[in-house]
């Protein structure tokens, strides 16, 4: 997964997400070494989509922000972010379906202009 090395804040990180194009699936760790599974299955997940999706994962203290500001307590969590608005969010022990059912909606909401 492609790195994104801090942000300051919740806002700062949804402005600097305005202008891509492409879907954004930001992952939130805020505990170290405890996502590994996590990103082999996501790794292995985007290789298999039709469309494209821009992985991030933040550091460390820039996943604790993160996580506070949105008042999440589980390890790890995803945000799938579009045109700088969270469409959705998963948090803690999260299936593959789970992944593969929000990026559909992710890349729907791409497609029509949407929110989820």
């Amino acid at each position: 997964m492609k790195h994104l090395i801090q942000t300051n804040s919740l806002s700062e990180l949804l402005s600097n997400f305005q202008q891509e194009p492409l879907p954004i699936l930001v992952k939130l760790n805020t505990r170290e070494g405890a996502d590994y599974l996590m990103d082999i299955m996501i790794d292995r997940l985007l290789k298999g989509v039709k469309y494209e999706v821009l992985p991030m994962t933040l550091d460390q203290d820039s996943s604790k922000r993160i996580s506070q500001a949105l008042h999440l307590q589980s390890n790890p969590s995803l945000l799938f972010i579009h045109k700088g608005e969270i469409k959705s969010i998963l948090s803690g022990i999260t299936s593959r379906h789970q992944i593969e059912e929000a990026l559909t909606k992710l890349h729907s909401s791409e497609s029509k202009g949407q929110a989820i």
